[in-house]
Parts: C-alpha cells; sequence; structure tokens
C-alpha cells in the first residue's frame, strides 16, 4: 500500500520525502521558493497543504546525495520545483513490489466548513488514481480515519470509482 495523503497534483511541489536515519529532513517538504518567487502560481487546494501540512525547506539541496542517488530517477525532471507524483511508485515496481495506491478520504485533521475537506480529498484520489493508471499499479484503495458518521464516506467512494474507470 501507497499512502500518500498530502499530494493533489502530478507534478507536484511536494515531496513526501520517506524516513532518512542520515537526516533529519523527513516529512512532507517543498521548496521555499514557492513562498515567494512562484508564489500564486498553486491552485488554492495545493497552496493550502503547503501552508498546513508541509515545510519549506531549499529542496535541491536537502534530501542529501545518498536519497537522491535512491529515488533520484523517480523524482521527475522539474525538480526543485516540481516533483513527479507519488514518485515511490515505480521505485515500489523496481523493487519487485505489486502497489496498491492509497488516497485520503475523510480523515480527522483536515476539515472544510466543518464537513470533511471533500475538495482536498478529491484532489487528492484524482492524483493517486491518475498516477496509478499510467503506471499499471495493482489498484486503488481510499483510505479513510475519521469519526464522521458512515455516509461522509460515499463522496470519496464516488470520486474513488469516478476517477478508476
Amino acid at each position: 500500500m501507497y499512502w500518500d495523503y498530502w499530494t493533489t497534483q502530478s507534478p507536484s511541489p511536494l515531496l513526501v520525502a520517506r524516513y532518512n536515519p542520515h537526516r533529519k529532513q523527513a516529512g512532507v517538504i517543498y521548496d521555499r521558493r514557492w513562498l515567494d518567487e512562484w508564489k500564486g502560481e498553486l491552485p488554492e487546494v495545493a497552496a493550502n497543504i503547503l501552508r498546513d501540512h508541509a515545510r519549506p525547506v531549499e529542496l535541491a539541496e536537502t534530501p542529501g546525495p545518498e536519497f537522491l542517488r535512491v529515488y533520484g530517477p523517480y523524482l521527475g525532471d522539474e525538480l526543485p520545483k516540481f516533483v513527479r507524483g507519488f514518485p515511490y511508485l515505480e521505485y515500489y515496481q523496481a523493487a519487485g513490489r505489486n502497489v496498491i495506491g492509497a488516497p485520503a478520504g475523510p480523515g480527522e485533521a483536515s476539515e472544510w466548513l466543518g464537513l470533511p475537506n471533500f475538495p482536498y480529498y478529491a484532489h487528492n484520489i484524482k492524483a493517486v488514481t491518475e498516477r496509478c493508471v499510467h503506471a499499471g499499479a495493482q489498484g486503488i484503495i481510499t483510505t479513510a480515519w475519521s469519526n464522521f458518521p458512515p455516509e461522509a464516506f460515499y463522496p470519496t467512494l464516488l470520486a474513488t470509482a469516478q476517477f478508476t474507470w
């Protein structure tokens, strides 16, 4: 299962840097130039993710040479401004794994006007499914971690079905 709840487009301004024991720069990061030089170029949903769930770094330098040696071929050609959405998909496949994409459904940490953040979830689900279909992933399972009533999950289930057909 490839979980990535933050990416809402591909290419993406975000890099979900998987754990790296030699550097303390793991997490959801983006190039700090999105704060000024490139500000205003992103759709509202992606800009909100940067603001609420990621931190700015010098993306061309932060991951480190070992990280770039291992994952660099999967990050795309637009680094540091953009990273291929869900870049570890092909990395896992190249390692012989069958990959199932796991986008976000309603979650406790993301509300929109007191409701589940449907615009965010829909963009995340669409980006995951497009990349998984393109890369030939084994499937998609939309996750949900929430105390909302079960009916709140219906729109994300419908979005998953819509974007995978």
